[in-house]
């Protein structure tokens, strides 16, 4: 694995020049790339590196070719998936590589069909980046060339999010520019999306637009480019108005926008207590014998931290049963938490796992996050790469726990397991 992730490396350097791009498009040395990347998905070093030569090559036609055919795409949106939360360079590169495979009808509206849920996540993750944002609007104006994508788009928040920015960013001229553009757009297809322009959450977009006007009435482009957005709302409502026939898609896609940025409303409260089970009827032998093999193994988590990510860590039992351990998958590097510290360990989000966006809370996922609340600043906020292997990982940490607070003999291995 080491010797793979030195190759990917230096391919993620080499990928960057001309002649390199197009001799990987001549032995379509694609596939071999996409298969280390789906083998190693949670390796987020590797993965970033595979992200960077899958963005340096993606700039020949032939490449998103073989991008797209060879399941790329899938592959893409399952690491953007599991890393949008602390990488920021493999969202920004995959929302370029995105743009770039967009330039293709087909694989535009594939992208924006299976994956326009999860950029939304992405970008509510980000929302305070700049220049994320801008790489965001370029990929959106992209899709947009195809009606059936604009659908997709303003159902899942695409309309909120332009009006929030307006709202915010007023003096960030370029990024302006981009989503009032990208409104122009959407307004422009259809006589619905002017309506929505004007009732979404957090505000109408006329009067925001009025006021980039007068913030920047010296420059022409800026001006221009939202007079263009307002005309075009205006006509577009006009016609709505008119039309008393139309079906109203309008409010609902409204509220579906609302509720698609805020994408944690939707996962619902889940349970936030992992199941202690009753330790009594197992003391005769060794009470964790079921789940010491688990626990020492370890899981594979990303640590948070004032509602950031971290980089996967291994979490585990330490050799003498008295520390859970986080350390690094590449080095020696670990931090500990003695059991003794510990009060309670948890499922759900902790105060760590979150925090505000401007759209909402940016947060990791309830149904795969967990709490190890201890004293003297200690306390982990952890996130599983999977809900089961959270599920697991808690009910077996609350045995240890209980054995630990109950029954402190049975804490250590019997004598014939603590020899092999």
């Amino acid at each position: 694995k080491n010797l793979m992730k030195t190759a990917v490396h230096m391919l993620a350097v080499l990928s960057d020049h001309g002649l390199v791009i197009e001799r990987f498009a001549e032995l379509e040395a694609v596939v071999p790339i996409l298969n280390v990347f789906k083998m190693y998905i949670d390796d987020e070093v590797l993965v970033e590196d595979c992200v960077d030569v899958i963005y340096n090559i993606s700039r020949h036609p032939l490449n998103r070719d073989q991008i797209f055919n060879n399941e790329g795409v899938p592959i893409l949106f399952k690491a953007l998936n599991i890393f949008m939360h602390g990488n920021r360079n493999i969202v920004r590169n995959e929302f370029v590589i995105f743009t770039r495979l967009a330039t293709t009808d087909e694989y535009s509206i594939e992208i924006t069909s299976t994956g326009i849920l999860t950029v939304m996540n992405a970008v509510n993750n980000h929302i305070e980046d700049i220049e994320l944002l801008m790489h965001l609007f370029e990929m959106l104006a992209q899709f947009a060339f195809l009606k059936p994508n604009i659908s997709k788009i303003v159902q899942f928040g695409g309309v909120k999010i332009v009006v929030e920015i307006l709202g915010v960013y007023t003096e960030e001229v370029e990024l302006i520019i981009k989503a009032v553009e990208f409104l122009d757009n959407l307004v422009s297809a259809d006589e619905d999306f002017a309506v929505i322009a004007q009732t979404v959450e957090d505000g109408d977009a006329v009067p925001r637009l009025q006021n980039i006007i007068d913030i920047h009435a010296d420059d022409i482009i800026v001006t221009e480019t939202t007079k263009k957005a307002l005309l075009s709302i205006q006509t577009q409502r006009q016609i709505y108005d008119k039309d008393g026939s139309k079906n109203r898609k309008a409010f609902l896609y409204a509220r579906l926008g609302k509720g698609f940025v805020n994408l944690e409303e939707q996962r619902g409260e889940k349970n936030k207590h992992g199941r202690i089970d009753d330790m009594e009827s197992a003391l005769v032998g060794d009470p964790l014998e079921e789940v010491r093999e688990e626990l020492r193994e370890g899981l594979r988590v990303g640590i948070w931290k004032d509602g950031t990510r971290s980089m996967t860590r291994l979490m585990q039992v330490s050799y003498d049963w008295d520390k859970i351990l986080h350390k690094d998958l590449y080095s020696p590097t670990k931090k500990d938490t003695p059991i003794r510290s510990i009060s309670k360990i948890e499922k759900g989000l902790g105060p760590d796992h979150q925090r505000k966006g401007l759209l909402g809370n940016v947060s990791a996922d309830s149904t795969r996050a967990f709490s190890i609340i201890a004293s003297s600043g200690q306390s982990i906020y952890a996130e599983a790469e999977t809900a089961e292997s959270c599920d697991r990982w808690v009910a077996a940490a609350n045995k240890l726990l209980n054995v630990y607070k109950n029954h402190p003999s049975k804490l250590l291995p019997p004598a014939k397991l603590e020899s092999e």
